[in-house]
């Protein structure tokens, strides 16, 4: 059942990773990248952002990977109001229309949704890059001292 598919999808690779004998400064910032990746702005995409910031800041990959599936639903959530940040930091609407009409042309095709609303989707990758820029640093800091206590439990 769902709890089962929890325990194998996040429970156990978390287990898994806490008993790696990572510091806690590296497991707080895969983590914190994982969050802000997760919540990039085109679904399907968010692996490969986190992918892009492991190779650069050299992170944990299953921890920053657990981290942005278990955001997926975050993730999806969150698209349509960065689209909206991003609009109103712009000072330009990018689409109209509701969001169940655009997530259903999505779901229908897409490449022809990434065709019709790229200018939404720059928006919504604005909004979240000034988003990553704030919260990432601020979800390292309070992540560090969870991270030190479990790190302290699992060695």
């Amino acid at each position: 059942g769902t709890m089962e598919i929890i325990r194998r999808r996040i429970i156990n690779p978390l287990r898994d990773v806490l008993s790696q004998g990572l510091s806690p400064e590296k497991l707080a910032l895969s983590f914190a990248f994982g969050v802000t990746g997760g919540l990039f702005p085109i679904p399907g995409v968010t692996t490969l952002v986190c992918a892009l910031f492991i190779l650069i800041f050299k992170l944990n990959v299953a921890a920053t990977q657990i981290a942005n599936m278990v955001l997926t639903p975050a993730d999806l959530a969150l698209m349509f109001p960065l689209i909206k940040a991003g609009d109103w930091m712009t000072g330009s609407p990018s689409f109209k229309g509701t969001a169940t009409e655009i997530t259903a042309k999505m779901k229908e095709d897409f490449f022809g949704f990434l065709a019709d609303f790229w200018v939404a989707l720059l928006h919504g990758i604005l909004a979240w890059s000034v988003f990553a820029l704030i919260v990432t640093p601020i979800l390292y800091y309070m992540l560090l001292p969870l991270m030190r206590r479990v790190t302290k439990t699992w060695s």
